[in-house]
């Protein structure tokens, strides 16, 4: 097989279209032509199935599973699922850069030993699929589903205690494990973006205060104006850079007997305190449950016992972690409302009628961290 850890050098990715059912009927024979140019002498090049992942797997991008197959030039058949991934929008995460996310993929899947998939290859023209995609490594597990939410429906919804507990400390663990990573050493230099002009961290606020004033056409509300002002004026004095996956919840995760067993969707790995992907799953957790009028399934973790999880697996403490989950819940709101506001000027309704910049589950989780905070 042709070797998978050449990194393309272009520093962005055009965005692909979206991709309609009778496209889509189209892809196999397509990709079989593409995937016989990867492969080293391969013959009989064959897609025996091509299955669409769920759309709410990512709102990002499309999401195909292929289970390929073909003959060696030994002449033995091999058989082998991947990921066909094509980004489709940034909405998601307007200041994100596909091209990093794929060059880290591919340092992260290859040199650690961590449940991170592999990406195999790059595609940038468009002739193939009608535009840029990427391959990645298909990873075997469930997700715990944000649509409906898992503290809703499903099977985190009808575990044990105990088995959720069991979940949320495999989880922690993967992330304790995740910070412990030397990104100088591992070639991910990339990922800093202050340059020595400002800290990584006012790089990381200026993109999402970007991004919400642009949402908003600059009418702050005034929990967003409060907790803007209050992160200019308390940015720690230092900062504590690790790898930060940032998007780090149960459902960009594969689980398997309720252990992680595969971290997705890193359009947003960047460089930030480990506090921040504490943060963000509590977060997104709070968005599931109070945000909605629920209490906490039994087994999930209480905003003290995230931090006291992590900091066992860690050997170190969060000192900074007020500030960071402040951050991350304005980051978390911009976003949103930024994706609000893209489908307002389409005519459209994002995640129906009702649901708006200031009446949604993610601001409210943000007004309520923005109370105990400010």
């Amino acid at each position: 097989m042709g070797n998978p850890n050449v990194t393309d050098d272009r520093r962005s990715m055009p965005l692909a279209k979206r991709l309609e059912t009778e496209e889509i009927e189209n892809l196999p024979g397509r990709l079989e032509n593409w995937f016989r140019d990867q492969l080293d002498d391969a013959s009989n090049v064959k897609i025996k199935s091509l299955s669409r992942a769920s759309e709410a797997s990512g709102m990002s991008a499309q999401i195909f599973i292929v289970n390929l197959q073909w003959r060696t030039k030994g002449g033995n058949t091999e058989e082998k699922k991947y990921v066909v991934r094509a980004e489709t929008t940034k909405a998601a995460n307007p200041a994100s850069n596909t091209v990093d996310m794929i060059s880290a993929l591919k340092i992260l899947g290859s040199k650690t030993d961590l449940p991170i998939p592999m990406v195999y290859w790059s595609e940038y023209d468009p002739d193939h699929i009608g535009g840029p995609f990427f391959v990645m490594e298909y990873l075997e597990g469930i997700v715990a589903a944000d649509s409906p939410p898992f503290t809703v429906e499903g099977w985190v919804k009808d575990a044990t205690a105990g088995q959720r507990r069991k979940m949320y400390r495999s989880g922690l663990e993967f992330l304790a494990k995740f910070h412990e990573l030397d990104w100088r050493a591992l070639g991910l230099d990339f990922l800093l973006k202050s340059h020595g002009v400002k800290s990584q961290t006012e790089w990381c606020l200026d993109e999402a205060i970007r991004y919400y004033d642009e949402a908003v056409d600059g009418n702050r509300g005034e929990y967003e104006t409060a907790a803007i002002n209050w992160l200019r004026e308390n940015r720690p004095a230092r900062e504590n850079l690790r790898l930060a996956w940032t998007d780090s919840r149960p459902a960009n995760s594969l689980w398997k007997d309720f252990e992680l067993v595969g971290a997705l969707d890193w359009e947003m790995v960047t460089l930030m305190d480990p506090a921040s992907d504490v943060a963000v799953w509590y977060f997104s957790d709070t968005a599931h449950t109070e945000s909605l009028g629920l209490e906490r399934l039994p087994g999930m973790c209480t905003r003290e016992e995230f931090i006291s999880i992590y900091e066992e697996y860690s050997g170190t403490r969060l000192l900074n972690y007020d500030y960071y989950e402040m951050l991350s819940a304005f980051k978390c709101h911009a976003i949103v409302a930024n994706m609000v506001a893209l489908w307002e000027r389409k005519g459209q309704h994002f995640y129906g009628e009702g649901f708006d910049v200031q009446n949604n589950p993610i601001f409210l989780a943000f007004r309520g961290i923005a109370e105990r905070t400010l």
